[in-house]
């Protein structure tokens, strides 16, 4: 069965308490992929590594850069170190400095999937960020929210789990330790949904199964229970017998319960069944 729309892998991060900041658009529909084609990105990753008011500037501005797609291989395909810089932002003492270089990266994960590829390789050649910021416990919890989205988001691409595989883990851990947390549980639930799409990480997430369903499927929020329910189909897939054992010792009736009330489901899944038991034939 293949979900929809409704349950999306990707998408940005919320705007947190910065929305009035982050809505500020230059006049102009093309100047930003214009400043970025003329030249401007060396002089705005420059301004990253002045002083903390400045450079936060700059990143605001490079993230309105970023917001067209058409500049995204500008500022990944460069010799001016612009992942290296943005990533090292990430695990910067100042919390909004990190927010905004993960809202940054965010729009960056959005494009190809090798430009998903780039942020995720130089993650790990540069000791491994992601799972760090993930791990950390700032007090601006927008930070946390929007290292989750950045996860998900990169989850979907095949080839790059093992590079991932200790993200998985944070992410399991972080159904318990954010589960009060709607925003940050919404990003948590999409990225193990994303990450249960690969037998990689079959095991590691049929293990936290429970967690799983009692976390994510009995979530009050709808979006969350989504998500919950394609990570179970997807654990189904690739481990029908694992993940039928644990779900026999308790979740079974969740499934069921999620199966028969979200809508389109119950339909997909008999239009799926009728082309191989159909409903009118000729005699024998």
């Amino acid at each position: 069965m293949k979900l929809g729309p409704s349950w999306p892998q990707r998408y940005t991060p919320c705007l947190g308490t910065q929305q009035s900041t982050w809505r500020w658009q230059p006049p102009g529909q093309s100047k930003p992929s214009a400043a970025m084609s003329s030249g401007a990105l060396k002089p705005v990753l420059g301004l990253c590594n002045m002083q903390k008011t400045i450079a936060l500037l700059a990143v605001m501005t490079l993230n309105l850069m970023l917001e067209h797609h058409e500049n995204h291989a500008a500022a990944i395909e460069n010799d001016k170190k612009a992942l290296p810089s943005l990533l090292k932002l990430t695990t910067s003492e100042d919390e909004q400095m990190q927010e905004v270089a993960l809202k940054t990266l965010n729009q960056l994960a959005l494009g190809t999937d090798w430009h998903r590829h780039r942020i995720i390789q130089e993650s790990f050649t540069s000791g491994n960020i992601l799972p760090k910021v993930l791990s950390s416990q700032p007090k601006n919890l927008q930070v946390i929210s929007n290292a989750a989205c950045l996860v998900a988001n990169l989850a979907t691409n095949a080839e790059d789990q093992i590079s991932l595989h200790q993200c998985v883990d944070c992410l399991c851990r972080m159904l318990q330790t954010h589960a009060e947390h709607t925003e940050v549980l919404t990003h948590v639930s999409r990225g193990i949904a994303n990450f249960a799409m690969f037998h990689h990480n079959t095991d590691k997430l049929v293990s936290n199964l429970q967690d799983i369903i009692s976390v994510a499927l009995r979530s009050a929020i709808v979006a969350v229970q989504y998500q919950g329910l394609r990570a179970i189909f997807y654990l189904l897939s690739t481990s029908p017998d694992q993940t039928i054992t644990a779900l026999m010792r308790e979740g079974a009736a969740d499934v069921l319960r999620g199966v028969s009330t979200i809508p389109g489901i119950m339909g997909a899944m008999q239009a799926a069944i009728t082309k191989n038991a159909p409903q009118r034939v000729k005699p024998w």
